[in-house]
Protein backbone atom coordinates (compact mmCIF):
# COMPACT_ATOMS: atom_id res chain seq x y z
CA UNK A 1 0.00 0.00 0.00
CA UNK A 2 1.59 3.30 -1.14
CA UNK A 3 1.58 6.27 1.24
CA UNK A 4 -1.59 7.57 -0.48
CA UNK A 5 -3.63 4.53 0.06
CA UNK A 6 -2.18 4.53 3.65
CA UNK A 7 -3.46 8.25 4.38
CA UNK A 8 -6.50 7.90 3.00
CA UNK A 9 -6.91 4.35 5.45
CA UNK A 10 -5.76 6.06 8.52
CA UNK A 11 -8.22 8.93 8.09
CA UNK A 12 -11.62 7.15 7.72
CA UNK A 13 -10.49 4.38 10.53
CA UNK A 14 -10.12 7.71 12.95
CA UNK A 15 -13.09 8.86 11.67
CA UNK A 16 -12.18 12.34 10.11
CA UNK A 17 -13.80 14.02 6.97
CA UNK A 18 -11.26 15.43 4.76
CA UNK A 19 -12.27 18.78 5.89
CA UNK A 20 -12.05 17.96 9.75
CA UNK A 21 -8.45 16.79 9.08
CA UNK A 22 -7.44 19.50 6.86
CA UNK A 23 -8.46 21.88 9.47
CA UNK A 24 -6.16 20.19 11.95
CA UNK A 25 -3.33 20.52 9.58
CA UNK A 26 -3.46 23.78 8.77
CA UNK A 27 -3.90 22.83 5.15
CA UNK A 28 -6.82 23.34 2.88
CA UNK A 29 -9.17 20.28 1.61
CA UNK A 30 -8.24 20.39 -1.60
CA UNK A 31 -4.41 19.85 -0.68
CA UNK A 32 -5.20 16.78 1.38
CA UNK A 33 -7.03 15.51 -1.14
CA UNK A 34 -3.91 15.46 -3.49
CA UNK A 35 -2.17 13.91 -1.01
CA UNK A 36 -4.77 10.81 -0.77
CA UNK A 37 -4.73 10.60 -4.85
CA UNK A 38 -0.99 10.39 -5.15
CA UNK A 39 -0.89 14.40 -7.02
CA UNK A 40 1.43 15.64 -4.21
CA UNK A 41 3.44 14.75 -1.61
CA UNK A 42 3.03 16.33 2.18
CA UNK A 43 6.31 17.92 3.37
CA UNK A 44 7.75 16.33 6.14
CA UNK A 45 6.36 19.23 8.73
CA UNK A 46 3.28 17.67 7.82
CA UNK A 47 4.01 14.13 8.02
CA UNK A 48 5.13 15.08 11.59
CA UNK A 49 1.65 16.69 12.34
CA UNK A 50 0.27 13.53 10.63
CA UNK A 51 2.02 10.84 12.44
CA UNK A 52 1.27 12.49 15.97
CA UNK A 53 -2.64 12.65 15.02
CA UNK A 54 -2.58 9.20 14.39
CA UNK A 55 -0.27 7.86 17.10
CA UNK A 56 2.63 6.37 14.61
CA UNK A 57 5.98 6.99 13.72
CA UNK A 58 7.28 8.89 10.75
CA UNK A 59 8.27 5.49 9.56
CA UNK A 60 5.19 3.13 10.17
CA UNK A 61 3.07 6.40 8.34
CA UNK A 62 5.24 5.98 5.44
CA UNK A 63 5.82 2.34 5.07
CA UNK A 64 3.37 0.99 6.94
CA UNK A 65 5.46 -1.26 8.79
CA UNK A 66 5.77 -1.57 12.77
CA UNK A 67 8.77 0.08 14.52
CA UNK A 68 11.12 -2.71 15.75
CA UNK A 69 10.31 -3.85 19.19
CA UNK A 70 12.36 -3.29 22.40
CA UNK A 71 13.54 0.14 21.35
CA UNK A 72 15.59 -1.46 19.26
CA UNK A 73 16.68 0.82 16.32
CA UNK A 74 17.14 -0.61 12.40
CA UNK A 75 18.62 1.51 10.19
CA UNK A 76 17.43 -0.37 7.10
CA UNK A 77 13.87 0.80 7.85
CA UNK A 78 15.01 4.52 7.93
CA UNK A 79 16.32 4.06 4.77
CA UNK A 80 13.75 2.16 3.53
CA UNK A 81 11.83 5.26 4.36
CA UNK A 82 14.09 7.94 2.84
CA UNK A 83 14.15 5.54 -0.95
CA UNK A 84 10.17 5.20 -0.73
CA UNK A 85 10.23 9.49 -0.64
CA UNK A 86 12.28 9.48 -3.28
CA UNK A 87 10.77 7.21 -5.78
CA UNK A 88 7.30 8.82 -5.44
CA UNK A 89 8.75 11.80 -5.78
CA UNK A 90 10.61 10.99 -8.95
CA UNK A 91 7.11 9.67 -10.65
CA UNK A 92 5.23 13.04 -9.80
CA UNK A 93 8.05 14.94 -11.54
CA UNK A 94 7.84 12.77 -14.32
CA UNK A 95 3.73 13.28 -14.33
CA UNK A 96 4.34 17.02 -15.16
CA UNK A 97 5.16 18.21 -18.72
CA UNK A 98 6.03 21.43 -19.66
CA UNK A 99 3.76 23.29 -21.33
CA UNK A 100 5.33 24.53 -24.44
CA UNK A 101 6.14 28.01 -25.22
CA UNK A 102 4.70 28.46 -28.62
CA UNK A 103 0.94 27.05 -27.16
CA UNK A 104 1.20 29.90 -24.47
CA UNK A 105 2.09 32.59 -26.52
CA UNK A 106 -0.61 31.51 -29.29
CA UNK A 107 -3.30 31.66 -26.76
CA UNK A 108 -2.38 35.36 -25.83
CA UNK A 109 -2.11 36.23 -29.06
CA UNK A 110 -5.72 35.02 -30.04
CA UNK A 111 -6.92 36.76 -26.73
CA UNK A 112 -5.43 39.88 -27.84
CA UNK A 113 -7.41 39.64 -31.31
CA UNK A 114 -10.87 38.89 -29.89
CA UNK A 115 -10.30 42.28 -27.40
CA UNK A 116 -9.42 44.25 -30.48
CA UNK A 117 -12.21 42.70 -32.61
CA UNK A 118 -14.60 43.15 -29.53
CA UNK A 119 -13.59 47.03 -28.45
CA UNK A 120 -13.74 47.90 -32.20
CA UNK A 121 -17.50 46.53 -32.48
CA UNK A 122 -18.42 48.04 -29.30
CA UNK A 123 -17.28 51.45 -29.68
CA UNK A 124 -19.05 51.21 -33.40
CA UNK A 125 -22.46 50.41 -31.64
CA UNK A 126 -21.80 53.27 -28.97
CA UNK A 127 -20.81 55.67 -31.81
CA UNK A 128 -24.24 54.48 -33.18
CA UNK A 129 -26.76 55.44 -30.05
CA UNK A 130 -25.04 58.65 -29.69
CA UNK A 131 -26.12 60.26 -32.79
CA UNK A 132 -29.28 58.84 -32.56
CA UNK A 133 -29.71 60.38 -29.62
CA UNK A 134 -28.49 63.84 -30.75
CA UNK A 135 -31.10 63.48 -33.52
CA UNK A 136 -33.59 62.51 -30.90
CA UNK A 137 -32.76 65.80 -28.67
CA UNK A 138 -32.65 68.12 -31.93
CA UNK A 139 -36.44 67.11 -32.90
CA UNK A 140 -37.66 67.45 -29.17
CA UNK A 141 -35.73 71.03 -28.96
CA UNK A 142 -37.73 72.27 -32.39
CA UNK A 143 -41.29 71.56 -30.52
CA UNK A 144 -43.17 73.62 -28.27
CA UNK A 145 -43.20 72.40 -25.07
CA UNK A 146 -47.37 72.02 -23.74
CA UNK A 147 -46.43 72.32 -20.03
CA UNK A 148 -50.43 71.53 -19.01
CA UNK A 149 -50.45 68.30 -21.14
CA UNK A 150 -46.83 67.49 -19.49
CA UNK A 151 -48.12 68.02 -16.15
CA UNK A 152 -51.39 65.90 -16.59
CA UNK A 153 -49.03 63.14 -18.28
CA UNK A 154 -46.87 63.25 -15.22
CA UNK A 155 -49.87 63.14 -12.57
CA UNK A 156 -51.30 59.66 -14.83
CA UNK A 157 -48.43 57.97 -14.50
CA UNK A 158 -47.41 58.67 -10.24
CA UNK A 159 -51.41 57.47 -10.33
CA UNK A 160 -50.84 54.39 -12.51
CA UNK A 161 -47.79 53.78 -10.67
CA UNK A 162 -49.07 54.11 -7.05
CA UNK A 163 -52.01 51.57 -8.45
CA UNK A 164 -49.69 49.05 -9.85
CA UNK A 165 -47.39 49.05 -6.64
CA UNK A 166 -50.55 49.17 -4.02
CA UNK A 167 -52.91 47.04 -5.11
CA UNK A 168 -54.00 46.07 -1.38
CA UNK A 169 -55.24 49.91 -1.02
CA UNK A 170 -53.34 50.20 2.30
CA UNK A 171 -50.70 51.19 3.43
CA UNK A 172 -49.25 48.93 6.36
CA UNK A 173 -46.31 48.38 8.76
CA UNK A 174 -45.47 46.99 12.04
CA UNK A 175 -43.33 46.92 15.19
CA UNK A 176 -42.33 44.31 17.86
CA UNK A 177 -42.36 46.32 21.25
CA UNK A 178 -40.87 43.99 23.02
CA UNK A 179 -40.63 39.76 24.34
CA UNK A 180 -41.53 37.82 27.27
CA UNK A 181 -38.93 34.63 26.48
CA UNK A 182 -39.82 32.65 30.24
CA UNK A 183 -43.37 33.04 29.13
CA UNK A 184 -42.85 32.83 25.37
CA UNK A 185 -44.64 35.78 24.09
CA UNK A 186 -43.80 39.09 22.24
CA UNK A 187 -45.79 42.39 21.85
CA UNK A 188 -46.62 43.53 18.67
CA UNK A 189 -47.94 46.70 17.20
CA UNK A 190 -49.62 46.43 14.09
CA UNK A 191 -51.13 49.60 11.82
CA UNK A 192 -53.27 50.26 8.44
CA UNK A 193 -54.17 53.01 6.55
CA UNK A 194 -56.34 52.55 3.86
CA UNK A 195 -56.04 54.96 0.95
CA UNK A 196 -59.92 55.86 0.74
CA UNK A 197 -61.66 56.37 4.30
CA UNK A 198 -65.50 55.92 6.24
CA UNK A 199 -66.29 57.00 9.42
CA UNK A 200 -67.90 53.43 9.58
CA UNK A 201 -65.56 51.61 8.01
CA UNK A 202 -63.96 49.05 10.80
CA UNK A 203 -60.33 47.23 10.68
CA UNK A 204 -58.93 44.29 11.90
CA UNK A 205 -55.83 42.31 11.27
CA UNK A 206 -55.43 38.61 11.24
CA UNK A 207 -52.69 36.78 11.79
CA UNK A 208 -51.98 33.35 10.22
CA UNK A 209 -49.36 30.69 10.60
CA UNK A 210 -47.09 30.86 7.89
CA UNK A 211 -46.86 27.76 5.28
CA UNK A 212 -43.51 25.77 5.33
CA UNK A 213 -42.27 26.27 8.54
CA UNK A 214 -42.43 24.64 11.72
CA UNK A 215 -41.65 27.78 13.80
CA UNK A 216 -44.95 29.90 13.34
CA UNK A 217 -48.20 29.85 15.17
CA UNK A 218 -50.52 27.48 16.15
CA UNK A 219 -53.55 29.07 14.96
CA UNK A 220 -54.92 32.19 13.68
CA UNK A 221 -55.51 35.55 15.85
CA UNK A 222 -57.86 38.20 14.94
CA UNK A 223 -57.11 41.52 16.50
CA UNK A 224 -59.57 44.42 16.24
CA UNK A 225 -58.09 47.79 14.96
CA UNK A 226 -58.81 51.19 16.94
CA UNK A 227 -59.59 53.71 13.98
CA UNK A 228 -58.14 57.38 14.96
CA UNK A 229 -57.17 60.20 12.20
CA UNK A 230 -57.95 57.90 9.07
CA UNK A 231 -55.34 55.60 10.30
CA UNK A 232 -56.12 51.75 12.41
CA UNK A 233 -53.62 50.10 14.63
CA UNK A 234 -53.59 47.60 17.25
CA UNK A 235 -51.44 46.17 19.77
CA UNK A 236 -51.64 42.71 20.86
CA UNK A 237 -49.55 39.95 23.39
CA UNK A 238 -48.76 36.87 20.64
CA UNK A 239 -47.19 33.33 20.91
CA UNK A 240 -43.43 33.44 20.26
CA UNK A 241 -42.74 32.63 16.55
CA UNK A 242 -40.33 33.15 13.86
CA UNK A 243 -42.61 33.61 10.81
CA UNK A 244 -46.32 34.60 10.35
CA UNK A 245 -48.63 36.02 7.63
CA UNK A 246 -50.40 38.77 8.32
CA UNK A 247 -54.09 39.40 6.63
CA UNK A 248 -56.42 43.09 6.76
CA UNK A 249 -59.87 42.44 6.96
CA UNK A 250 -61.59 45.50 6.02
CA UNK A 251 -65.58 46.06 6.56
CA UNK A 252 -66.66 48.65 4.30
CA UNK A 253 -69.71 50.82 5.77
CA UNK A 254 -72.24 49.23 2.65
CA UNK A 255 -72.12 45.92 4.76
CA UNK A 256 -69.27 44.21 2.39
CA UNK A 257 -65.78 42.93 3.67
CA UNK A 258 -62.46 42.75 2.29
CA UNK A 259 -59.76 40.57 2.78
CA UNK A 260 -55.97 41.34 1.73
CA UNK A 261 -52.82 40.01 2.73
CA UNK A 262 -50.69 42.66 4.17
CA UNK A 263 -47.22 41.40 4.89
CA UNK A 264 -45.59 37.94 5.63
CA UNK A 265 -43.22 38.64 8.24
CA UNK A 266 -39.82 36.43 8.89
CA UNK A 267 -37.14 36.55 11.63
CA UNK A 268 -39.62 37.67 14.28
CA UNK A 269 -37.68 35.55 17.24
CA UNK A 270 -34.16 36.32 16.22
CA UNK A 271 -35.37 40.15 17.36
CA UNK A 272 -35.23 38.64 20.93
CA UNK A 273 -33.36 35.19 20.85
CA UNK A 274 -29.54 34.82 19.73
CA UNK A 275 -28.19 32.29 16.95
CA UNK A 276 -26.62 29.57 18.78
CA UNK A 277 -25.04 26.85 17.32
CA UNK A 278 -22.42 24.43 17.40
CA UNK A 279 -20.43 21.79 14.92
CA UNK A 280 -18.00 18.90 15.21
CA UNK A 281 -15.90 18.94 11.83
CA UNK A 282 -12.99 20.04 14.38
CA UNK A 283 -13.42 17.13 16.97
CA UNK A 284 -12.95 14.11 16.18
CA UNK A 285 -11.81 10.47 18.44
CA UNK A 286 -9.72 7.44 17.75
CA UNK A 287 -10.33 3.78 19.22
CA UNK A 288 -6.92 1.78 19.66
CA UNK A 289 -7.79 -2.38 19.10
CA UNK A 290 -10.93 -1.20 20.68
CA UNK A 291 -9.64 -1.19 24.32
CA UNK A 292 -8.44 2.12 24.13
CA UNK A 293 -10.34 5.66 23.39
CA UNK A 294 -8.93 8.78 22.34
CA UNK A 295 -10.13 12.29 21.79
CA UNK A 296 -8.74 15.18 19.87
CA UNK A 297 -9.31 18.74 18.76
CA UNK A 298 -12.03 21.03 20.10
CA UNK A 299 -15.62 21.49 18.31
CA UNK A 300 -16.82 24.90 17.28
CA UNK A 301 -19.10 26.61 19.03
CA UNK A 302 -21.01 29.79 16.98
CA UNK A 303 -23.10 32.52 18.77
CA UNK A 304 -25.20 35.92 17.27
CA UNK A 305 -26.40 38.13 19.09
CA UNK A 306 -30.09 39.15 18.83
CA UNK A 307 -30.91 41.56 16.32
CA UNK A 308 -32.87 43.81 18.80
CA UNK A 309 -30.71 46.50 20.74
CA UNK A 310 -32.70 46.01 23.29
CA UNK A 311 -32.60 42.29 24.19
CA UNK A 312 -30.45 40.22 26.98
CA UNK A 313 -26.87 40.27 26.02
CA UNK A 314 -24.91 37.10 26.05
CA UNK A 315 -22.22 36.45 28.74
CA UNK A 316 -21.40 32.46 29.44
CA UNK A 317 -21.09 29.44 27.46
CA UNK A 318 -20.82 26.26 28.91
CA UNK A 319 -19.24 23.28 27.58
CA UNK A 320 -19.47 19.78 28.62
CA UNK A 321 -18.30 16.25 26.81
CA UNK A 322 -20.09 13.19 27.90
CA UNK A 323 -18.68 9.49 27.47
CA UNK A 324 -21.49 6.52 28.26
CA UNK A 325 -23.50 9.28 30.52
CA UNK A 326 -20.11 10.07 32.36
CA UNK A 327 -18.71 13.76 32.09
CA UNK A 328 -15.49 13.93 30.26
CA UNK A 329 -14.86 17.65 30.15
CA UNK A 330 -16.65 20.80 31.33
CA UNK A 331 -15.46 24.34 31.01
CA UNK A 332 -16.84 28.47 30.94
CA UNK A 333 -16.56 30.40 28.49
CA UNK A 334 -16.98 33.85 29.22
CA UNK A 335 -18.29 36.09 26.19
CA UNK A 336 -19.28 38.78 28.17
CA UNK A 337 -16.59 41.16 26.73
CA UNK A 338 -16.82 39.95 23.36
CA UNK A 339 -20.57 40.52 22.52
CA UNK A 340 -20.17 44.48 25.22
CA UNK A 341 -17.65 45.51 22.79
CA UNK A 342 -19.31 44.89 19.57
CA UNK A 343 -22.29 46.12 20.37
CA UNK A 344 -20.10 49.37 21.26
CA UNK A 345 -18.27 49.30 18.08
CA UNK A 346 -22.42 49.13 16.26
CA UNK A 347 -22.86 52.20 18.39
CA UNK A 348 -19.72 54.36 17.29
CA UNK A 349 -20.66 53.96 13.75
CA UNK A 350 -24.28 54.41 14.21
CA UNK A 351 -25.74 57.77 12.93
CA UNK A 352 -28.71 57.47 15.29
CA UNK A 353 -28.44 58.12 19.39
CA UNK A 354 -29.44 55.03 20.46
CA UNK A 355 -27.31 51.70 20.07
CA UNK A 356 -27.72 49.69 17.05
CA UNK A 357 -27.80 45.58 17.05
CA UNK A 358 -24.28 44.57 16.02
CA UNK A 359 -24.63 41.44 12.67
CA UNK A 360 -22.71 38.12 12.07
CA UNK A 361 -21.77 35.66 14.79
CA UNK A 362 -18.60 34.92 16.86
CA UNK A 363 -17.23 31.29 16.69
CA UNK A 364 -15.89 30.30 20.33
CA UNK A 365 -13.34 26.69 20.40
CA UNK A 366 -13.17 25.09 24.37
CA UNK A 367 -10.01 24.35 25.23
CA UNK A 368 -9.59 20.19 25.27
CA UNK A 369 -5.40 20.43 25.84
CA UNK A 370 -5.59 18.12 29.06
CA UNK A 371 -8.61 16.15 26.97
CA UNK A 372 -6.08 14.83 24.44
CA UNK A 373 -3.30 13.75 26.88
CA UNK A 374 -6.10 11.37 28.17
CA UNK A 375 -7.45 7.50 26.80
CA UNK A 376 -10.11 6.17 28.08
CA UNK A 377 -10.99 2.59 28.43
CA UNK A 378 -13.66 1.49 24.85
CA UNK A 379 -17.40 0.81 25.93
CA UNK A 380 -19.61 -0.98 23.14
CA UNK A 381 -22.65 0.99 22.65
CA UNK A 382 -21.47 3.87 24.37
CA UNK A 383 -22.64 7.32 22.95
CA UNK A 384 -20.12 10.70 23.14
CA UNK A 385 -21.71 13.83 22.69
CA UNK A 386 -21.26 16.98 23.58
CA UNK A 387 -23.78 19.58 25.84
CA UNK A 388 -23.73 23.18 25.47
CA UNK A 389 -25.95 25.90 27.30
CA UNK A 390 -25.82 29.40 26.38
CA UNK A 391 -26.60 32.46 28.98
CA UNK A 392 -27.36 35.86 28.51
CA UNK A 393 -27.60 38.66 30.90
CA UNK A 394 -31.41 38.16 31.89
CA UNK A 395 -30.50 34.72 33.52
CA UNK A 396 -32.40 33.12 30.42
CA UNK A 397 -30.38 29.64 29.34
CA UNK A 398 -30.35 28.17 25.43
CA UNK A 399 -29.08 24.44 25.28
CA UNK A 400 -27.99 22.30 22.21
CA UNK A 401 -26.95 18.76 21.98
CA UNK A 402 -24.59 18.22 19.69
CA UNK A 403 -23.97 14.03 19.16
CA UNK A 404 -20.72 12.65 17.54
CA UNK A 405 -20.74 8.89 17.51
CA UNK A 406 -22.59 5.83 19.77
CA UNK A 407 -20.23 2.95 19.51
Amino acid sequence: MDLASRIQQLRKEAGFSQEALAEMLGISRQALGKWESGASLPTLENLTQLAKIFHLSIDELITGQHEPKNGEDNPALHSETVNTLLQRIEQIQKRRAPVPLLIVMGIIGTVLVFFTVFSAIRIHMLDQQYNTLAERIDALASQPIDTASLYQQILDRLQNDFSASEPDQFYFDWELLGCDLQNKTMTIFLRAIPREFSLNDTLSFLLSPASGTSDTLDASISIAAVAQDGQFSAQAEIPLCSELEVYIQYGLSDGTTRQELAAQLYDLSTQFIPYFEAESDTFGFRTWNYTDVYFFGSPAVSVSPALSSAAPKPIQIECKLFYNDSELFSQKIDVSEVFSKIYTDSSDTSDSPAPSSPTGSVTFYPSCNDLENQHYDYISDAEVYWLFTLTDSAGNHYERRLSITKF
